[in-house]
This record gives C-alpha cells, sequence and structure tokens, in this order.
C-alpha cells in the first residue's frame, strides 16, 4: 500500500488565505478532495493523510476516497 504522506485541502479565501503571494499564484484556488484523486490514481497511490490547513472547525473537509 502507497500513501501520499502530506496533503491539504482547502478552499480559498482571499482574505483567510493572504499568506498566499503573487509568486504562489498557482495555489490561489481551492484544493478539494475531488482535486486529487486524478493524481493519485494515475501513480498507484492508495490514500492521503489529510493535514489541517485552516484552524477553523467550520473550514474541516470530510475525506473519503472510498
Amino acid at each position: 500500500m502507497r500513501i501520499d504522506s502530506h496533503q491539504h485541502f482547502w478552499k480559498y479565501d482571499v482574505v483567510l488565505n493572504s499568506w498566499i503571494m503573487d509568486d504562489m499564484q498557482i495555489i490561489r484556488r481551492d484544493f478539494l478532495p475531488e482535486d486529487l484523486l486524478t493524481p493519485l490514481i494515475g501513480n498507484a497511490i492508495d490514500g492521503c493523510v489529510a493535514i489541517q490547513a485552516d484552524q477553523s472547525e467550520k473550514k474541516q473537509i470530510s475525506v473519503n476516497f472510498g
């Protein structure tokens, strides 16, 4: 079994994610589990460990690749 050991998911917010500077524009967007599914499958990865990217409980995302 192969596991991606560190993955962040978030819904991009211009205020909460103000740490994302102009030179990091490639990540100025939502990153959700469905965005990771194709790369995981394409690289024969069986799962991942989701790391919290926001301290707000309302921002928590449930991840289940089934």
